[in-house]
Parts: C-alpha cells; sequence; structure tokens
C-alpha cells in the first residue's frame, strides 16, 4: 500500500542516510551507497495521517471525507431506527421473520415471512435460498435508504479525488522512490549477511595469487550447524586442506 511504502520510505531510508553519511571515514562504500537514498520525508509528512494501517483512507485525508463519513455514520443511525420502528409496529402480527436488520443490495432491510408483503408497504429486495423468507424495504426507509447511497456515492467520488491526488504527487518523485526502494534492497542484502556472518563467526577468505590451494581451518557447514543447534547437539568443525 501507499502507506507501508511510504512509511518505510520514510523512516528507513532516513535512519541509514543519516547514519551511513555520517561515518564515512570508517564504512565509505556503504556511505556512498546511501547517497542512493532519496529524502522523501516531506511527501511523507504531508500524507502521514492519510492512510489507516490496513491502507484505507482515513477520515483525516480530507475535510470533505471526514464530513460524508460523519454523514454517512448519521444516515445509517436515522435508517437503524426507522428499521427499529417498523419492528416494533410488526413484532406480534406474525409478519416478521426473524427480529434482525440485514442488508440486500446494498440498502437496509427486514425479513418478513413470504406470503406477508401485502399487509406491508414497501419494496421487496429477493428471498432466502428456502423462499419462505423476503427481504423488505419499508416505505419509510426508502428515502433513508437512497440517501445513503447517495452519500456513499460522494464518498467513493473522494477517495478516488485523494487518491488521484497522492499518485500525482508520487509520480513526480517516481524516479527518487524507486532508486530508493532498489538502494534499501541493497542494504537489506548486505546488512542480512553482515547478521549471518556475526551468527556463524565467518570469516573473509583471503584468495591465493601463487599454486592454487584449498585450505579449511575448523571449517563448518552453515545447514548443519543450523541444524545441530536446534538439536542442541555439539558441533564438530574440520580442518583439511588441498594442493592443486
Amino acid at each position: 500500500s501507499v502507506h507501508s511504502n511510504k512509511g518505510k520510505i520514510r523512516i528507513i531510508a532516513g535512519e541509514y542516510r543519516g547514519a551511513l553519511t555520517s561515518l564515512h571515514n570508517r564504512f565509505p562504500r556503504l556511505s556512498q551507497r546511501a547517497h542512493g537514498l532519496a529524502d522523501l520525508r516531506g511527501v511523507a509528512r504531508r500524507y502521514e495521517r492519510a492512510f489507516l494501517p490496513d491502507g484505507s483512507l482515513a477520515d483525516e485525508a480530507s475535510v470533505a471525507l471526514g464530513r460524508i463519513r460523519r454523514e454517512i455514520e448519521k444516515q445509517q443511525r436515522s435508517i437503524q431506527d426507522s428499521l427499529d420502528r417498523f419492528m416494533r409496529a410488526h413484532r406480534a402480527d406474525g409478519t416478521l421473520q426473524e427480529d434482525f436488520v440485514t442488508i440486500r443490495e446494498d440498502r437496509y432491510v427486514v425479513p418478513i415471512v413470504a406470503g406477508r408483503q401485502s399487509r406491508v408497504d414497501g419494496v421487496i429486495h429477493g428471498s432466502s435460498g428456502t423462499g419462505r423468507t423476503l427481504f423488505l424495504e419499508p416505505l419509510e426507509t426508502i428515502g433513508l435508504n437512497n440517501q445513503l447511497v447517495r452519500l456513499r456515492e460522494d464518498e467513493l467520488r473522494e477517495v478516488e479525488r485523494i487518491l488521484a491526488e497522492i499518485t500525482d504527487t508520487l509520480r513526480e518523485h517516481a524516479d527518487e522512490i524507486f532508486s530508493t526502494a532498489e538502494t534499501l534492497a541493497q542494504f537489506d542484502l548486505i546488512f542480512a549477511k553482515a547478521e549471518f556472518a556475526r551468527d556463524y563467526n565467518a570469516v573473509i577468505p583471503r584468495f591465493s595469487t601463487g599454486p592454487r590451494r584449498l585450505f579449511l581451518k575448523e571449517a563448518r557447514h552453515p545447514l548443519l550447524e543450523s541444524i545441530l543447534r536446534k538439536q542442541r547437539k555439539p558441533i564438530v568443525p574440520i580442518s583439511f586442506e588441498l594442493n592443486e
């Protein structure tokens, strides 16, 4: 999602760039790679509160979106109150199949007994698999449902507008983002190798310039060592030498 990518670039890239460029004397090659990390903190801060952890837009993404969503919640409560009144009015006359509210075709409805629809005014939105239940949108709820549909359309348009705006902004920084992502991947690989080497007491091999020979001193197979560690068994290294 945009949120997770944005957050990762802002936090990790910023930390890597700051830390590694300040250590140029000790790690010149890493420091040089860090220059490939773009400073996107300004872009990230601009949209930091626009997204929820699941990637959906937060109410704070825009003033209009927050207002529309509050109106949707208010409208849903009005519909619930309307349907509650309907169910109270017909709770004892055998019209209701179940005493709950459900949704059919994006509209709030109540389940009624098939054959009883002539007793009440409203629109039928399908039936159950058995045909014993019809889903009725009471007459007094139709206008409320219509308004809710319009509000949801307004919400969708505002969400699309916000996402288009953010996309346009990110597109302006596309080259920097791709470059930063690639550099972060390189650092992930470098630090993963370093962590592995530290955990397994690895050494940097030295390559001879004279006659070819292979000399392993107390060598251990990393996969075997990993298995034996988990089994809490001793690791027995091996040393040997091969000439040409």
